[in-house]
């Protein structure tokens, strides 16, 4: 909470979290609690979280119930997830297509620019699929 609190007052409130490794095997219930103790606590509206999803080294996964409780309970304050758990199966595209698409198996990730967008209108497409996050 003190480094997180030190980041925030000098400007930097984006904060990539690890869950409490120390823990033996916690539940979602306490992972929960840990996350709400520390957003509650700080209590800053321009806080972002960054949940750090690494089981090799934290030995704490993170499921995505858990992450979807966290989205909903906090909002904006969960701004991401980073997950150093699998590689993805497949990418294609770059940074000169204005579209990347990455394959996790359950879950692919569109980056698109703009217009990309509009024109290839995905919500439609995916209509019945879950969206887990939107940034524009």
């Amino acid at each position: 909470v003190a480094l997180t609190r030190s980041s925030c007052e000098a400007g930097y409130c984006n904060a990539l979290v690890l869950p409490p490794y120390y823990y033996k095997a916690p539940s979602d219930d306490g992972l929960y609690a840990f996350y709400a103790g520390l957003i509650d606590t700080l209590g800053r509206d321009d806080l972002r979280i960054y949940l750090y999803h690494f089981p090799p080294m934290s030995q704490v996964p993170l499921s995505v119930d858990l992450v979807l409780r966290l989205r909903a309970a906090f909002g904006p304050i969960i701004a991401g997830l980073k997950d150093d758990e699998l590689p993805p199966i497949s990418r294609e595209g770059d940074a000169g297509s204005h579209w990347l698409l990455v394959d996790f198996g359950g879950v692919i990730v569109h980056v698109m620019s703009k217009p990309e967008r509009e024109f290839y209108q995905l919500e439609k497409l995916w209509s019945e699929a879950s969206l887990l996050v939107h940034v524009v």
